[in-house]
């Protein structure tokens, strides 16, 4: 095996910063000869492609101008091998600084090599590292280049007879490309299966804040998109082999994957409870693709905020009975344990929407910059804003004027007050403003259209109405609605289409008419989470629910509801990723909560019990959640970091007296955060 140097755009262009370094090389020796003159050895046989006896792992970390090398020697068939040696010279430029072994191995270095040594080494055994430091202090080598070489006797009746006495094996360089850059590699065996477009010789971690890169390095040209071929990393969250679909010794929870066919990468979650991976809920990631190499970018709140995981890649056809391409081939479980070393978010970025009192009895949309906040545009007689995924137009409920009518419902203890209007003018409707032009386009047809929120792709949304399912003898209540696209249902060519009333109400399974459910949010797995104190059978489910956003009446059958929290003051403002933000009382007053669509990772992110947070948003990175709070006395926004941390304020409100109330309550509000 040859180990190329990474090309340097593979460095320079996929989420760098400075971190530590880490190589990590899984070298399959070959025979050189030995030291004393007989046949060749008998290598181990697996098809077309031949292994070692012993293999070696290493891994290389740089950090604050030390690396630290660190070498896993492995016998991978049944031979007992003694009189183990393992040299690497040392490479030009660096300065020596310690070694360390395990009880096995002695160390040594004469100022040119450093040297282990061990009496026996017992079949497939993974020992600890053999360690070894060195200073790159001052050094400007844009590379670091090394290699090891071992020497053994083997033991067994097989000994002389097949098997020679005694071996010499040598590896393939050990480099170390720009080592001041940040970086984490593990090599492949190359050749071991038969195409070059998913033949993987390396697979590169690269940590910027609270993104990860993943970097599959391949042996030929990707080709064109429409191949039948996935590259996939496994990783096992809590590195337990019990708990995950069980994978190469590993227990995975989730599935990072590029499909070359579909030109998309995803990430896929474990479902514990039904033993089976969640198809229907992937979350769609950023991938690049250059020559010979496929980069994706893994948000770390998606996998949960460990400090390591473990994991193991796979590259194979989706047809056909070519083999898949294991990284590692053989299990090397303690080096395919990744330690995060910094979990930093990145800057903050972007444009947020925030709706603000005009003192006329109706709300304007601000859209700031951020971090500072400095207002950039204006929509005037606007409420409840959403950013579509690029951030180029965005979602509002325009006003208009019409008296308000109170109603209070007390349910399982907790006092829960909806604010609805009457005598709506033909002006309050969903509108679509383009922040470029400045120009407004009309989205729906009803009076009393309320709480847009986008479809993932930005081509349909979701918004609740009071008046197509109001019963006369009863108080009117919110039920949501799926547009089949951004034209008004009366432009539609279609007729379930157009007749929004009749067939795209959001129906739920089990209910005889429609629930009472508010604040949709659409969530990138294509379902929409709701508030709703209602339910199919007498006893009242409050809380949030999610429900496939293709549950109308104009889909046959309809939609099986799941329930996420069971508190009826939550309330959903926003999502992102795998992520639903809501605001909540829950704990006594209105905090920022973020929850994952699978019900885990429950987070509150105001944690200020002495103020009123909420009206959550999600950054278009997915590291940052924003919010509102007067915790220092007058309203502003807040920022709190995903990967933990403390709040920073922003910028403060432009105004004593942002929300209205009644039906302009602030809950009843909506920020939104678009890059």
């Amino acid at each position: 095996m040859k180990i190329k140097i990474p090309p340097s755009s593979i460095i320079l262009g996929f989420w760098l910063k400075r971190i530590s370094t880490i190589i990590l090389l899984l070298i399959p020796f070959t025979w050189s000869g030995s030291t004393q003159a007989q046949e060749p050895s008998p290598l181990l046989d697996t098809g077309t492609f031949v292994y070692s006896r012993l293999q070696l792992g290493i891994s290389t970390t740089v950090s604050q101008d030390v690396i630290t090398y660190a070498l896993y020697p492995k016998a991978v068939d049944q031979q007992r091998m003694w009189d183990v040696r393992i040299n690497v010279p040392l490479p030009a430029g660096v300065t020596f600084l310690s070694a360390e072994v395990p009880p096995t191995f002695t160390s040594n270095f004469d100022g040119r090599e450093v040297s282990f040594f061990a009496l026996e080494l017992a079949p497939q055994v993974e020992i600890e590292p053999l360690i070894f430091k060195v200073s790159v202090e001052g050094l400007t080598n844009s590379l670091i280049i090394t290699h090891a070489w071992a020497t053994w006797k083997n033991a067994g009746f097989q000994v002389g007879v097949t098997i020679p006495a005694q071996e010499q094996l040598s590896s393939d360089s050990i480099i170390i490309a720009q080592p001041q850059l940040p970086q984490h590699l593990v090599f492949d065996l190359t050749g071991d299966v038969p195409q070059a477009n998913y033949d993987l010789t390396s697979l590169a971690f690269q940590e910027n804040g609270a993104t990860l890169g993943i970097i599959f390095n391949l042996a030929g040209e990707i080709g064109k998109a429409g191949q039948l071929l996935q590259y996939t990393l496994f990783i096992d969250g809590d590195c337990n082999i019990a708990t995950g679909e069980h994978q190469q010794q590993r227990g995975v929870e989730y599935r990072v994957n590029y499909n070359l066919e579909a030109g998309r990468a995803t990430l896929t979650t474990w479902d514990a409870a039904i033993k089976d991976w969640r198809w229907d809920e992937t979350t769609r990631l950023e991938a690049a693709l250059e020559g010979k190499k496929i980069g994706l970018a893994l948000p770390y709140h998606l996998i949960g905020l460990n400090h390591q995981f473990c994991w193991v890649a796979q590259t194979r056809p989706k047809t056909g009975d070519l083999p898949a391409d294991w990284l590692p081939n053989e299990p090397f479980l303690a080096l395919t344990r990744h330690e995060i070393s910094s979990i930093a978010p990145n800057p903050i970025v972007g444009n947020l929407a925030v709706p603000l009192n005009n003192g006329q009895g109706f709300y304007d949309v601000s859209i700031f910059s951020l971090p500072a906040g400095r207002e950039i545009a204006r929509i005037p007689n606007a409420r409840q804003p959403n950013f579509r995924y690029d951030g180029q137009k965005l979602l509002i409920n325009h006003e208009s004027v019409g008296p308000e009518n109170l109603y209070e419902e007390e349910v399982n203890n907790y006092r829960t007050i909806f604010y609805l209007f009457k005598n709506y003018s033909a002006t309050e409707n969903i509108y679509e403003y383009d922040l470029t032009t400045g120009l407004e386009t009309q989205v729906s047809d009803g009076s009393r259209d309320a709480y847009p929120f986008y479809s993932p792709q930005g081509e349909q949304l979701v918004y609740g109405n009071v008046s197509p399912a109001a019963k006369a003898d009863t108080p009117p209540a919110f039920h949501l609605f799926v547009q089949c696209s951004l034209l008004p249902p009366h432009q539609e060519r279609e007729g379930q289409c157009q007749n929004l009333a009749d067939l795209s109400l959001l129906i739920l399974d089990g209910e005889a008419t429609p629930a009472a459910i508010n604040y949709p949010v659409w969530t990138p797995t294509n379902r929409i989470a709701y508030q709703t104190c209602s339910g199919s059978t007498e006893a009242v489910a409050c809380g949030i629910h999610l429900v496939s956003a293709v549950g109308t009446q104009a889909i046959e059958g309809s939609a099986v509801p799941s329930q996420l929290t069971e508190n009826p003051t939550d309330l959903p403002a926003d999502a992102k990723f795998n992520m639903i933000a809501f605001m909540s009382q829950r704990d006594g007053n209105w905090e920022a909560y973020l929850i994952n669509e699978d019900g885990t990772a429950l987070r509150n992110f105001s944690n200020s019990p002495v103020s009123h947070d909420g009206l959550p948003t999600i950054s278009p990175n997915g590291q940052w959640v924003a919010f509102v709070s007067d915790r220092a006395g007058s309203w502003a926004v807040w920022a709190a970091p995903l990967a933990g941390g403390s709040v920073q304020k922003l910028f403060d409100l432009p105004t004593d007296t942002p929300w209205g109330n009644g039906d302009r309550s602030w809950i009843n509000e909506r920020i939104s955060w678009g890059p």
